[in-house]
């Protein structure tokens, strides 16, 4: 498994080349399975999950992702929003 594989899976409308790692792992806390998680927390460390969290903007997460890392992360941030114009 390689960020790039991941990638492939997770963010199908763009080419793997073009995804950055912080993309790639907000996609992996969105809908990656459990063994994309521990990969990733194994190549990053755990403390990944918390800075993704914190600079997560609207659409990065649904609401029960929001709600799952919350707790995961022991961090309390209200849910961002989109707002349409």
């Amino acid at each position: 498994m390689t960020l790039k594989s991941i990638a492939g899976i997770l963010i199908w409308w763009k080419p793997p080349r073009t995804c950055d790692s912080s993309m790639i792992i907000r996609r992996v806390m969105e809908c990656g399975t459990w063994e994309m998680i521990r990969f990733i927390e194994k190549k990053f460390g755990k403390s990944v999950f918390k800075r993704e969290f914190t600079s997560a903007g609207p659409g990065d997460f649904s609401p029960g992702s929001w709600k799952y890392w919350s707790l995961v992360t022991g961090i309390k941030r209200k849910y961002p929003e989109r707002k349409i114009i």
